[in-house]
């Protein structure tokens, strides 16, 4: 039964160590000073001293921040409502799509004064609503690995929004900022190591015969 067992275990074991796989990941974040146009995450790309890519695993996340600032100008109390909807999405620089989000959509609705007779949105009769959307994703690639191999990896992340209000006699000035984050990770087989030369590990070092200590007189010493 001993012998019978040995074998089988180590045919069982053999293939774990045969689809064993490394990784390694890297996450960068970048600020955009607006929606509606693209912007350029640089990330790390692949080694392929590293061994054999297998694939990749990209997750992207992306945030919309909206500042809206109202005013007022009717001589009455006005409800505001507020409609802010997009979509964000993230490709390679040789425009390979890899993720496209969904619509996100936020709301908001305010109640502002009667108005202060200036409109610069700053007095009684105004108000600012901050207001954001929140995009996750992550897509797995498993062949086409060209435009990963190499230092330097460009993606192109975007975001579109729009922003809506409903309300009479009402000013709105709207600013946004996007900040976006990548993170890949690389999963591949190590080349295996290469083992050390016998020949090195046995090679025993020579002695220089050229200057011998003398017995007994470990002070003198005697030229050869």
């Amino acid at each position: 039964m001993k012998n019978f067992l040995a074998p089988l275990a180590l045919l069982t074991l053999a293939p774990l160590s045969v689809l064993r796989a490394d990784q390694i990941s890297y996450t960068e974040a970048v600020r955009a000073a607006q929606a509606g146009k693209l912007t350029e995450i640089h990330v790390p790309g692949f080694d392929p001293k590293l061994g054999e890519l297998q694939r990749i695993d990209v997750q992207f996340e992306a945030r919309l921040m909206a500042g809206v600032d109202l005013e007022n100008t009717k001589k009455s109390r006005e409800w505001a409502h507020l409609e802010l909807e997009g979509f964000s999405t993230l490709r390679t620089a040789g425009s390979r799509e890899l993720l496209i989000s969904g619509n996100s959509h936020a709301e908001a609705d305010v109640l502002l004064a009667v108005t202060d007779g200036r409109p610069d949105m700053q007095g009684a009769s105004s108000a600012h609503v901050a207001m954001g959307l929140r995009f996750q994703d992550r897509v797995s690639l498993a062949s086409n690995f060209d435009e990963f191999i190499g230092t330097k990896v460009a993606l192109l992340a975007g975001m579109r929004a729009g922003f809506e209000l409903t309300a009479e006699g009402v000013k709105a000035r709207v600013s946004t900022e996007v900040a976006y984050q990548v993170r890949i990770t690389y999963t591949y087989e190590a080349k295996p190591s290469t083992p050390p030369d016998p020949k090195t590990l046995d090679a025993t070092p020579e002695l220089n015969p050229g200057r011998a200590i003398k017995p007994g007189k470990p002070d003198e010493v005697e030229k050869a």
